[in-house]
């Protein structure tokens, strides 16, 4: 029996991420678990429409500002990967946009991929989708592949002590 065990090996694995301190640590784990297991790398963030304000869905400068941003996040996230060791053409950034990150994660983005293992952070008190980590368990429960939350304990701790933050 011992002779037939097999670790398991991803090849195409999803960084679910935000630039909270949660979502960072869930794209350190997804670096090393890509580069540990020879896969893919792609890294998602959601921008979550229901939790914008009207106006700022509205007026199209300013989702497209926010657009802007996030892609420069991920593309800095892309080259951290790529630092870190990841060929280029094992590293891939997604935008999706959606009115719950789960949803959009699972039904949106999953279905149309060969993503095999989803990596998310715990829920966070910080970031443009504070949310994400707190669809954590939405992701797990629905998703059609393995996933893993990530909580960093100390960052868990300072949160606690710091309490809610302002977004920027």
């Amino acid at each position: 029996m011992v002779s037939k065990f097999k670790p398991k090996q991803f090849k195409h694995v999803l960084a679910a991420v935000d630039d909270s301190p949660q979502g960072q640590s869930a794209l350190s784990f997804a670096i090393h678990q890509a580069k540990e297991d020879h896969a893919k790398l792609t890294i998602l963030s959601v921008l979550e429409e229901d939790e914008l304000p009207v106006t700022t869905r509205l007026d199209a400068n300013e989702m497209s500002l926010l657009q802007d941003r996030i892609d420069k996040a991920l593309m800095d996230y892309q080259q951290i990967a790529k630092n870190f060791g990841l060929k280029n053409d094992r590293v891939e950034k997604m935008f999706a946009q959606g009115d719950n990150a789960g949803e959009t994660v699972v039904k949106d983005v999953l279905p149309h991929t060969d993503i095999d293992l989803v990596i998310v952070g715990a829920h966070s008190r910080t970031g443009w989708s504070s949310h994400l980590g707190s669809q954590a368990s939405y992701i797990a429960k629905t998703a059609p592949v393995s996933v893993t939350i990530i909580r960093d304990k100390k960052i868990s701790e300072d949160e606690e002590k710091i309490g809610f933050l302002n977004r920027q």
